[in-house]
């Protein structure tokens, strides 16, 4: 099946055909030249990697910056594993992994906090969403922990350090 695009002045002229036999996407100039190819898995896991984004974001209550620190976590079962932290805030971290734990997981963690503040955190987590590849070639795979308990200092200076790395607002 071929869809003429129409909608938008840039790509006026173009043609989506979809391949069923082939499970692809592909576009076709004007000219019907093929301009690119995806396939129908690519197209899903973008669209459901989107949807998870818009989810995680839309009920994220605390402020998250770009954070990379070591950090060691176990299971209850005893299994233990270290990586690093692709992002953290006062109420959990994701943890960068290609073998992420499935959602649930119950862990100990503990990581340090970068100077100035130079804090070494013994916490507890669950796992509360996971992304089983490299999404857009920008983000790990991994997998996004909640804390379930954890001293109120060092949440509040897990939080200070967010705050402090933020840029001034113009």
């Amino acid at each position: 099946m071929k869809v003429p695009i129409f909608t938008h002045k840039a790509h006026r002229g173009l043609t989506l055909e979809f391949d069923q036999p082939r499970e692809t996407v592909r576009l076709l100039g004007s000219d019907g030249e093929l301009l690119g190819s995806v396939t129908w898995s690519n197209v899903i896991d973008f669209i459901q990697t989107s949807v998870e984004d818009r989810t995680r974001s839309d009920t994220r209550t605390d402020l998250r910056i770009p954070l990379t620190v070591s950090v060691e976590y176990q299971t209850t079962d005893g299994k233990r594993f270290k990586s690093v932290t692709g992002a953290m805030s006062g109420g959990g971290l994701f943890i960068e992994t290609k073998h992420p734990l499935p959602i649930g997981t119950e862990l100990s963690l503990r990581f340090s906090l970068p100077a100035p503040i130079q804090e070494s955190i013994t916490t507890k987590g669950r796992v509360s969403w996971i992304r089983n590849k490299t999404h857009r070639n920008l983000l790990m795979p991994g997998m996004d922990l909640e804390f379930t308990t954890i001293d109120p200092n060092a949440r509040k200076r897990i939080i200070e350090l967010i705050q402090d790395a933020r840029p001034p607002r113009p």
